[in-house]
């Protein structure tokens, strides 16, 4: 399952994401632990943190193949994926919208990230080999991956639900 937020979004983006919600697990029930992390997810340990460095390496290598410039990771947009991917685990579906309806843009300007241009990614699966290839091969997700506009990254994952929830939040940051 994926998803793409962006400028760019297109109704058969929307459309592609209802095909494959079949292809969930059953939503979780909710609960937290006292670190206010959904139940049942981790948010990790050296394991997350190869998978997040493997994600960035793939997509700058993808952009490096097509001249554009490599994404730098920013720690802004990377709370703003983590909490995303919480948020999606925590209701047991993918979605750009978080509790509050607001999408990627909203949280990175709560968040005090000033930005000219956003987008995001989000996907389940239990494999990030696999959930790469879903954004390379779907238009809307490569539009955003290989957007000559965007230079910074924040990568977000959390495991739960007999997979891993990820959320990708690519940006070029305003003044």
């Amino acid at each position: 399952m994926l998803g793409s937020c962006g400028a760019e979004a297109t109704a058969l983006q929307d459309q592609f994401v209802q095909q494959v919600k079949s292809n969930l697990p059953s939503p979780k029930p909710s609960g937290s632990t006292s670190a206010g992390t959904p139940s049942g997810t981790t948010t990790d340990t050296s394991h997350a943190d190869v998978s997040i460095a493997q994600m960035l390496t793939q997509h700058n290598q993808l952009r490096s193949s097509l001249g554009l410039t490599k994404f730098t990771m920013n720690s802004t947009l990377s709370l703003i994926a983590q909490r995303q991917a919480a948020y999606n685990s925590s209701i047991g579906t993918i979605s750009h919208a978080d509790a509050n309806g607001g999408q990627c843009w909203d949280r990175a300007t709560a968040a005090g990230y000033k930005w000219t241009t956003i987008g995001e990614n989000i996907a389940f699966s239990t494999n990030p080999q696999h959930v790469f290839n879903l954004w390379v091969n779907s238009p809307g997700h490569y539009r955003n991956m290989t957007n000559p506009l965007f230079t910074q990254i924040g990568i977000g994952k959390v495991t739960a639900g007999g997979g891993e929830y990820w959320c990708v939040v690519m940006a070029h940051p305003g003044s």
